[in-house]
């Protein structure tokens, strides 16, 4: 059952859902089972300079997350994808290392959903 804290952290997300609070807690359980990896993944990439593929898992990245936020910081995870694409490393690190906390932190509250749920 989500904690009151969570149903107003994740309103939109449940509204996204029909509601359906199970469902929710369903989704959550894949992100904490994919996001860890994922964010492994996408660091490895940024550090041996293989953007498209960092741009590949920022967007499977930034699909995982989407159900339960579209704003910040799954926003600004799309200008690091943007930057990716276009091989700006530098660009791409500054805009990386700018949101990863708060990715992190939203896939530690998603993570907390699945397992209270």
């Amino acid at each position: 059952m989500l904690t009151p804290e969570q149903k107003t952290r994740f309103k939109e997300a449940i509204d996204r859902v029909g509601g359906d609070c199970d469902l929710l807690v369903t989704m959550a359980t894949l992100v904490s089972e994919d996001a860890p990896q994922l964010l492994n993944d996408l660091e490895l990439q940024f550090e041996n300079d293989q953007l498209q593929d960092a741009a590949a898992t920022g967007h499977s990245l930034k699909g995982l997350l989407s159900t339960f936020e579209t704003g910040s910081p799954v926003k600004e995870l799309q200008a690091v994808i943007d930057a990716a694409r276009a091989g700006n490393r530098d660009r791409c690190n500054a805009l990386w290392l700018a949101c990863k906390p708060a990715i992190e932190s939203l896939t530690a509250s998603i993570t907390q959903l699945a397992v209270s749920g």
